[in-house]
């Protein structure tokens, strides 16, 4: 009795999930295709525990969807939804954490699309 008990347990906690693959991320296409992509220097981030506040707030902000943060190449690159959050209030972000950043400087002969 015990044995079935914990059978259905576990059965249960597992109806209804989705399956999960070992380092997988599932996003819904139609994020994918708003998603644009930003690359923010980072000044003052000398070990993993800076590393670590950087991602850590930046993942709590609305709209992002990912982010690498590497304190050796003072950088924090981004994945994120443009209809909630912009790369400027990414920056000011980190700013806000005492770091440096700054936006990298507009590509002239970018015209969008």
């Amino acid at each position: 009795m015990l044995l079935t008990a914990f059978v259905m347990t576990v059965v249960s906690l597992t109806v209804g999930s989705a399956p999960r693959v070992a380092g997988a991320i599932v996003v819904n296409p139609a994020v994918v295709a708003d998603t644009q992509h930003v690359t923010i220097k980072v000044a003052g981030m000398f070990c993993e525990s800076c590393e670590t506040s950087v991602r850590v707030m930046l993942k709590r902000t609305p709209g992002v969807y990912s982010v690498r943060v590497d304190s050796k190449r003072g950088e924090a690159i981004l994945a994120y939804d443009p209809k909630q959050t912009t790369p400027q209030a990414l920056v000011d972000v980190i700013n806000r954490l005492g770091y440096k950043a700054t936006l990298p400087p507009a590509d002239p002969t970018h015209t969008g699309g």
